[in-house]
């Protein structure tokens, strides 16, 4: 069960979240339940933007060995692959990030007001 006490937001709290992973603040004040569900969420966006990086390259990887694409051409291909995953996928996965990152700090400056004020949960 959580605490209904608000701990007091550190600046450890808001490294953690900005430079570990959004989410790892909460964390450190023992919300582990917002902590674990904004992780959750940024681990998602971060998971899906690798796969279809990783997709990118195994197919360029592939072309390569296949001997479909010579040396000077992959920088172009690759880009071009880009450009056409780019307005779905990865600009999903890139703002919905940047969303839950920037939400992960707003929420632990609400923690910060609510434990200086001395409120409860």
């Amino acid at each position: 069960m959580q605490n209904n006490k608000v701990k007091k937001v550190t600046l450890n709290s808001y490294l953690l979240s900005v430079l570990v992973l959004p989410g790892a603040g909460h964390l450190a004040i023992d919300k582990k339940i917002t902590g674990y569900l904004i992780m959750g969420v940024s681990l998602f966006f971060v998971a899906f933007f690798l796969s279809a990086i990783f997709s990118i390259s195994s197919d360029a990887a592939n072309k390569i060995v296949a001997g479909e694409l010579i040396f000077s051409q992959i920088q172009t291909y690759i880009h071009e692959q880009i450009q056409l995953v780019v307005k779905g996928r990865l600009a999903i996965c890139w703002w919905g990030f940047w969303v839950v990152w920037l939400l992960a700090l707003i929420d632990l400056a609400r923690l910060q007001y609510l434990s200086r004020s001395g409120h409860t949960l």
